[in-house]
């Protein structure tokens, strides 16, 4: 089923095969038209996480918490700040870099961040919109603490519509 998706996605145009060198494995990236859907994508899940039955301690993967931290960004929070966060999550490493009320998320190590963070992925998603607290030990923090208390702060979940079932009894 895979298989057949990625070749559709490859004919119509939205997806691209490239091989990566030195390794010569074979990968799947968006095309440029392909990244014009990133804009549906994060309006698909800020609508998905006002779901009367939104789980936040479901597992959680680091491309999805790559997906949720954009799609949930409140640049009214972020105000005037300008910070660059490296979040090692399980075996993937990303660079958050929030600038004038923007946020960009990007696959990769950062390069001097003002913060480091260092979690696997459902405890970093516990810490910003479950139960966990910033200082359980499950959040490791090379740098400032008290912008690692801020940053989790800057993605509040919205609050869940109305339960539909219940207007329909």
């Amino acid at each position: 089923m895979l298989a057949l998706r990625l070749r559709e996605l490859t004919e119509h145009g939205i997806v691209r095969r490239r091989r990566l060198l030195p390794a010569g494995v074979q990968v799947y990236e968006l095309t440029p038209w392909g990244a014009e859907l990133e804009p549906i994508v994060i309006g698909l899940g800020r609508w998905s996480s006002k779901s009367p039955s939104f789980d936040s301690d479901a597992p959680i993967g680091a491309d999805s918490l790559a997906l949720s931290l954009k799609a949930l960004f409140d640049p009214a929070r972020a105000d005037t700040l300008d910070a660059t966060i490296s979040l090692s999550i399980d075996e993937d490493r990303l660079t958050v870099r929030i600038e004038a009320g923007r946020i960009d998320v990007t696959r990769g190590e950062a390069v001097r961040p003002d913060l480091a963070l260092t979690a696997d992925s459902n405890a970093l998603a516990a810490v910003m919109w479950g139960d966990g607290a910033i200082d359980d030990g499950t959040l490791k923090i090379g740098g400032d603490l008290d912008l690692a208390a801020r940053f989790v702060t800057l993605f509040p979940l919205p609050t869940p519509a109305d339960d539909l079932r219940e207007a329909d009894a």
